[in-house]
C-alpha cells in the first residue's frame, strides 16, 4: 500500500472499523474545501465499496426526473431534498455511500431528518481560508466553466459552516489540500 496522508489514512481507518452495507458518510464542507477529492481518494484506497453522490453531479439527473414528472402533471422533491431521499433509498438497498454536500443552514438539520434510521456519519471537512482561496483562485484560472465558484461564495460559506460543532458524532477533518489527498 502506498503511503497515504494522515488525514485520509484516519478516515480508511476508520470507515474499514465502522462500515456496515448500507452506511452513508455525509462529507459536509465550504465549496473548494476538498470534499470531492477526499470522496475520490476514498473510493480508490478504501475496501469498502462506495458510491459517491454529490449535489453538482444529482444537479442533471434531478433536472431530468423534473422534466419528466412535469410532463406528467407530477411534482418532485425540491433539490437538495431530493438527493438527499435518493442516498437513502439507495442505503436501503445495501449500498454504501459517501454524500459530497455543502449544508450549513437551517435545512442542514431537515436533511439529516431525512437520512433517520439510515446510518450516517457526518463529516465536516475543514479547508483554512486562506487555502480556500487559493485553491478557488486557481480552479477559476483552469478556464472549466462548471468548475468555477465565486470568490464570495466561498467566503460566505465559510463564515457559516465553519463554527464549532457540537455534535458527538462528528469527525473533523482538518486542513485537507488536494495535493496532500492525491
Amino acid at each position: 500500500m502506498k503511503t497515504l496522508p494522515v488525514v485520509l489514512l484516519g478516515v480508511l481507518i476508520w470507515l474499514k472499523a465502522q462500515a456496515a452495507p448500507g452506511d452513508i458518510v455525509l462529507f459536509n464542507g465550504t465549496s473548494s474545501a476538498g470534499k470531492s477529492s477526499l470522496a475520490e481518494a476514498t473510493v480508490l484506497e478504501s475496501r469498502t465499496k462506495f458510491e459517491v453522490m454529490s449535489r453538482d453531479g444529482y444537479w442533471q439527473p434531478y433536472q431530468e426526473k423534473l422534466r419528466a414528472a412535469q410532463l406528467k402533471g407530477e411534482t418532485l422533491d425540491p433539490y437538495p431534498l431530493a438527493l438527499y431521499r435518493y442516498a437513502k433509498e439507495e442505503s436501503e438497498l445495501g449500498k454504501n455511500i459517501i454524500l459530497d454536500t455543502v449544508e450549513f443552514d437551517q435545512d442542514y438539520d431537515k436533511f439529516c431528518a431525512v437520512l433517520d434510521g439510515a446510518r450516517v456519519t457526518n463529516v465536516i471537512i475543514y479547508c483554512p481560508l486562506q487555502c480556500l482561496l487559493k485553491r478557488i483562485e486557481k480552479r477559476n484560472k483552469a478556464g472549466v466553466p462548471s468548475n468555477q465558484r465565486p470568490v464570495l461564495l466561498a467566503f460566505r460559506q465559510f463564515l457559516e459552516m465553519y463554527k464549532p460543532q457540537s455534535s458527538t458524532k462528528e469527525l473533523v477533518v482538518d486542513k485537507t489540500t488536494t495535493s496532500v489527498m492525491r
